[in-house]
C-alpha cells in the first residue's frame, strides 16, 4: 500500500465524516498493518517486530495527514512495539512515544478504556 494514497484517502474520509457531525477516529496508532490476519488484538496483545524507522516512516505516516485534516480521535493499538522502547501494549503506555501532535490535537483513546485503566483512557495530545 502506498502511504501517500492511504493518507489522502484517510484525510478525505475524515473530512467527509466530520463535515456531517461524526467525530472520526484514526486507528490503530501507531499501526497494525504488519500484523498477520491470525493476530487478533481483541484476544490479547500482539508483538510487532518492525524497526522504529519503518513504524515512523510507513505506519505512522497517515496519522499526520489525519491530524492535519482535524481528526477528533485517535485510538491507540493493543500491540507491543519493542523497537519503540516498550514492553507493554501501546494502549498501556502513558502516551504513545512517537505520537504526531499538533495544538490543539486529537484526543487519544486507549484500548484500556474497556480493560485495565479507564481513568487514563482518554488523553489530549499536548505536544
Amino acid at each position: 500500500m502506498n502511504r501517500n494514497v492511504v493518507s489522502a484517502a484517510g484525510a478525505a474520509f475524515i473530512t467527509a465524516q466530520q463535515k456531517v457531525g461524526v467525530a472520526a477516529t484514526g486507528k490503530h496508532f501507531p499501526g497494525l498493518g504488519a500484523s498477520a490476519a491470525s493476530q487478533n488484538t481483541d484476544a490479547g496483545p500482539v508483538t510487532l517486530n518492525l524497526s522504529a524507522a519503518t513504524i515512523r516512516g510507513v505506519d505512522e505516516f497517515p496519522y499526520r495527514a489525519a491530524i492535519a485534516a482535524g481528526v477528533k480521535l485517535v485510538m491507540v493499538s493493543w500491540a507491543v512495539y519493542p523497537s519503540l522502547g516498550s514492553k507493554r501494549p501501546a494502549g498501556l503506555t502513558a502516551r504513545p512515544r512517537t505520537a504526531p501532535c499538533s495544538r490543539p490535537g486529537p484526543a487519544w483513546i486507549s484500548s484500556s478504556a474497556r480493560t485495565a485503566r479507564p481513568r487514563r483512557a482518554l488523553r489530549r495530545c499536548r505536544g
